[in-house]
Parts: C-alpha cells; structure tokens; sequence
C-alpha cells in the first residue's frame, strides 16, 4: 500500500500550468534555436556559394587552357 501511495504522490496533476518564469525559458529556447539556425543556413550557404565560385573559376580555365592549346 505504501509503493501505491508514493507512486501516486510523484505524478504531476493533469490541470498543472506553466508558471511565467517557464514560459519565459521556453521563449528563450525558442529564440535561441531560430537564431542558430539562421546563422547555420547562413554559414553553409556562403561556404556553399564560395565552393561554387572556385569550380567555376577551374572550370573557365580548363576550357581556356584547351582552347589555346588547339
């Protein structure tokens, strides 16, 4: 009986709201989970522009390199 008793005790009432403060800290989470995943999409989309930018360039030499050696 005293298991039953402990073990109803622990359980969180189902009408139980969240306090201000743990709103604010979920607001925050929030916050801070948009601004690293904008800063992430940015970083990876100027290393991907960069990438991009460096193929092209060996690319455009390697044709006119062929086309001077014809």
């Amino acid at each position: 009986m005293s298991l039953y008793i402990w073990e109803h005790s622990t359980r969180l009432p189902r009408e139980q709201k969240m306090t201000s403060s743990e709103i604010g800290l979920f607001v925050l989470m929030l916050i801070a989970c948009i601004l690293w995943a904008v800063v992430s999409y940015s970083i990876g989309f100027k290393e991907g522009q960069r990438e991009g930018y460096r193929r092209g360039r060996s690319v455009s030499r390697h044709i006119s390199a062929k086309a001077v050696t014809k």
